[in-house]
């Protein structure tokens, strides 16, 4: 195995470690699901881009964790919520993994190219604001 290779694998151990423990954090000490599910994405869109189907896997992966999460520990909750993100987190996987790489391939286009990577930085500027959003503008009393 490569240099690259572990490197991708030592932070994608990481992150899917990490996605798991705030799943837990969220979903079992601050009783909040909504949240948690942005931080999935990363995981998801880097391994895609790395691997293509290997981030379809990660996908499955996350999208079956969220859906036990939610049913083992937050039961007085809806999942049809979670049913939708777990779909979503395909749909990005797969559009990560086929359309982005030939994107890249097109002439003119560089890593090091803004343009390149516009569409990432609009999904990555609504990330946040979307988290900004759902942690400090909820409600007092719930």
């Amino acid at each position: 195995m490569g240099k690259k290779r572990l490197f991708q694998v030592v932070v994608m151990v990481i992150l899917l470690a990490g996605v798991c423990l705030a799943t837990y954090y969220f979903h079992v000490i601050l009783k909040v699901g909504a949240v948690v599910t942005h931080f999935y994405y990363i995981p998801i869109i880097l391994a895609s881009l790395w691997w293509r189907k290997g981030g379809i896997i990660i996908a499955v992966f996350l999208a079956v964790m969220l859906l036990l999460s939610h049913n083992f520990f937050r039961t007085d909750v809806v999942t049809l919520y979670d049913y939708f993100m777990a779909a979503m987190f395909l749909v990005v996987a797969v559009v990560a993994a086929i359309i982005m790489p030939e994107f890249l391939k097109r002439p003119g286009s560089s890593i090091f190219d803004f343009s390149a990577y516009y569409p990432f930085y609009i999904f990555f500027c609504h990330f946040f604001l979307r988290i900004f959003k759902d942690i400090y503008c909820r409600p007092v009393f719930d």
